[in-house]
């Protein structure tokens, strides 16, 4: 997601964020910025369901647009209002992640410490650096073959939550 810059130290970066407020970040080596705008982002195990009257310190609310059973954890695609892209979500299906419906209402807890400056090695390593800007989303595609039907699936997984700068 956009953090605008509002200070740096050696190893941190003070960013403001358009749905997370004001945070302070680890400044990765090599962090991305364009124009005192940096890269932030946070890994979807990061993020947790809040269920019924479940309250935390630190909470932002979506709907979710799209769920992906994988066994024991559902990975849920969050649309959060002010924010350019959605946030992806992993949760473990023993809570019920895997009942969420699309267009469900969803509060997910964070620790503003979860939050990092992007390096651009890593959006090269997940394909999203075109030039100096990180495209809308971090998607990777992995192709599995079935020996058996003699067939290629291809599944999606989002390793990361991106926004464009």
């Amino acid at each position: 997601m956009k953090a605008r810059i509002t200070g740096k130290s050696a190893t941190r970066l003070f960013v403001e964020t358009p749905r997370f407020g004001g945070v302070t970040v680890d400044k990765r080596l090599g962090y991305l910025a364009r124009n005192g705008i940096a890269t932030i982002g946070i890994r979807p195990e990061r993020l947790r369901v809040l269920w019924d009257d479940a309250k935390a310190e630190f909470e932002i609310a979506g709907k979710d647009v799209d769920r992906h059973y994988f066994g024991e954890i559902t990975h849920l695609v969050v649309d959060i209002p002010g924010l350019e892209q959605p946030l992806s979500v992993s949760e473990t299906n023993n809570f019920g992640a895997d009942d969420i419906p699309i267009g469900g209402e969803v509060r997910l807890a964070y620790n503003p410490d979860a939050l990092v400056a992007q390096g651009a090695s890593a959006c090269r390593r997940w394909g999203v650096l075109s030039g100096c800007e990180v495209r809308p989303t971090c998607i990777s595609w992995m192709k599995i073959f079935d020996p058996f039907a003699r067939t290629a699936s291809v599944i999606s997984f989002q390793p990361f939550t991106w926004a464009s700068v």
